[in-house]
């Protein structure tokens, strides 16, 4: 709610300037999280970020570290409240998606990726910092809060498929424990009524978790 007519006026211009860009910045998020599918190397990816160029940089510096600070803490109580369950997800889809190490930092999934969409997306926007972290907030209650449901249902999927389905706890040993001596093949699945060992393809996991994200 506004404290006055300025700000009041501020945060309808931002309504109008949302409304005309909405589908840019929908476009611009589905292109990100599909480029992420493709699990391209981890190296190659930044974190969620402001980017400005030196010159402007010196102009908006104090809106580029609230930008960055929101952005972070999002990040940082979306990470709180899935913890497990990211971790989970990250270490299943590392046993079905061969020829990529699958991390936290590269899972297509994770609230840092996620958010380092949305904040770029919203780059096309020409809006105050006001009414900019207020859409950011909107985010996280309309989109980052649902995540642990879709790790849950993501994770359940993998189970049903035979996909690590003992796993209880996550430690960095049992991460790297994990990786030298897996239970099967990458791009294996364990049938879970036969026991049997089938293949699967990187698509059919893919297309899964891409409809359980809505894209």
């Amino acid at each position: 709610r506004s404290e006055n007519g300025s700000e009041q006026t501020l945060f309808f211009d931002a309504m109008r300037e949302l409304r005309l860009k909405q589908g840019q910045v929908v476009g611009l998020c589905v292109q990100g999280l599909t480029e992420d599918f493709r699990f391209l190397p981890a190296g190659g990816r930044r974190r969620a970020e402001v980017l400005f160029d030196a010159e402007s940089l010196s102009l908006v510096q104090n809106d580029v570290l609230e930008e960055q600070v929101a952005f972070d803490n999002m990040i940082k109580r979306s990470r709180a409240a899935t913890q497990r369950d990211l971790e989970h997800l990250t270490l299943r889809l590392a046993a079905v998606i061969s020829g990529v190490r699958v991390e936290d930092d590269n899972n297509p999934l994770s609230p840092d990726r996620l958010v380092a969409h949305f904040g770029r997306a919203c780059s096309c926007i020409e809006i105050d910092i006001k009414p900019r972290l207020v859409l950011y907030k909107l985010f996280e209650k309309q989109v980052l809060v649902h995540l642990k449901s879709i790790y849950e249902a993501a994770n359940k999927y993998l189970i049903e498929q035979g996909v690590m389905p003992d796993l209880r706890s996550v430690t960095p040993a049992s991460r790297q424990a994990g990786r030298r001596q897996p239970i099967y093949q990458q791009g294996q699945v364990i049938d879970s009524a036969t026991g049997a060992i089938q293949e699967t393809t990187r698509e059919d996991t893919l297309e899964v978790l891409r409809q359980l994200l809505g894209t």
